[in-house]
């Protein structure tokens, strides 16, 4: 097995988790601290990165390579990996990038959190009050 190849996969891998750590972390800004009229541009500007993200991925030379890879590896773990890569990365590349992009808009959007609703606290589990949630669907907030 070439040792190019595992390198490349190696760097492939440190670009893809480099991105999920962006998204992750624009989540979790957007459903804690951040001011909540931002979180529409913080949306917009992930599907920037999205695209890049799929363009990356999705790239025809980086799957091929990574197919060598299986194909030539003997690492048993290593092949199963890839083997889970290549299935998500088939899937995945048989989307349009446009359709990815709205995808995770709407899914971003629909993670949003509405700050302003009390919770009442119950014996097992925590519900927001009737009176905040009648608010958030008349208004469409959520």
């Amino acid at each position: 097995m070439s040792t190019d190849l595992k390198t490349f996969y190696n760097e492939y891998k440190d670009k893809v988790s480099a991105y999920e750590f962006v998204f992750t972390s624009l989540d979790f800004d957007m459903a804690t601290i951040a001011p909540k009229d931002g979180n529409a541009f913080a949306i917009e500007m992930r599907s920037i990165f999205e695209g890049d993200y799929f363009s990356y991925v999705t790239a025809p030379e980086h799957i091929e390579k990574i197919q060598e890879l299986h194909d030539n590896s003997e690492d048993h773990e290593l092949r199963k990996e890839l083997s889970l890569r290549l299935k998500s990365l088939h899937q995945i590349s048989k989307l349009p990038k446009e359709v990815y992009i709205e995808f995770q808009k709407a899914t971003a959007q629909g993670r949003q959190i509405p700050r302003d609703c009390q919770v009442v606290e119950g014996e097992h589990s925590s519900i927001w009050s009737l009176k905040d949630l009648f608010g958030i669907i008349t208004t469409g907030y959520w």
